[in-house]
């Protein structure tokens, strides 16, 4: 797959529920469009996710959301920090998305999406839609 300097994947990551951590991957370009989801997981434990990330996530600098409201019992930004990743912390997300009016977004750009990931999309997509 060939990239142009100006698309950008961003992860949103649910790092506190009690079954592991769920992924959410989004696709930046440069026409500032809806990013397009590129790929959800469910990780049980760190090395899973270090495994995908060698595999899967290619790009230098990757953004990566995180709720500063989640606790992270995996250690898990630790390691991305470790990565080169940086770090995107959003406060109550689920407030945001509602005051942005953009509830309705998830619906439309992610139908086949299940619910168990609606928070880990809301993370990444607040990052698109800041940048």
């Amino acid at each position: 797959m060939c990239r142009t300097g100006l698309e950008r994947q961003i992860i949103g990551l649910e790092l506190d529920d009690e079954t592991g951590v769920r992924l959410v991957s989004l696709e930046l370009d440069e026409k500032g469009s809806a990013p397009p989801l590129r790929d959800y997981r469910k990780f049980q434990v760190l090395e899973q996710l270090k495994s995908y990330w060698t595999k899967y996530v290619k790009y230098p600098g990757i953004r990566v959301a995180v709720s500063s409201q989640n606790a992270d019992p995996l250690k898990v930004v630790p390691w991305l920090i470790s990565q080169g990743a940086s770090i995107d912390r959003h406060s109550h997300p689920e407030w945001k998305w509602t005051r942005l009016r953009l509830k309705d977004e998830f619906a439309m750009s992610s139908p086949d999406l299940p619910k168990a990931y609606q928070h880990a999309y809301t993370l990444a997509f607040l990052s698109a839609y800041r940048l």
